[in-house]
């Protein structure tokens, strides 16, 4: 019983360290190289105004309400809202 419930306790510990490598790596990769990237606002009727595709970083901080990213004009874009970052 106790070598189950250890090994119960490794495997936890594990994949918990897994997940957060795989968080680390996925930032290094999209700081570094980008990672393609679908954005999409949505209206309260939950219909989208606008979708952009970027690969470049996408920025947030605990003081901002929204996210800052450049478009594919190389252009800043601002928004704050209901928006839905997916990769693709």
């Amino acid at each position: 019983m106790k070598k189950t419930l250890l090994a119960l306790a490794v495997l936890v510990i594990f994949l918990t360290g897994c997940q957060d490598l795989k968080h680390s790596s996925s930032h290094f990769i999209s700081s570094t190289f980008g990672i393609k990237r679908q954005i999409n606002l949505y209206a309260v009727d939950g219909s989208i105004i606008k979708s952009w595709i970027t690969t470049s970083k996408i920025d947030t901080s605990e003081e901002a309400i929204g996210i800052r990213f450049f478009d594919s004009n190389n252009k800043t874009v601002y928004i704050a809202g209901t928006f839905i970052i997916q990769e693709l």
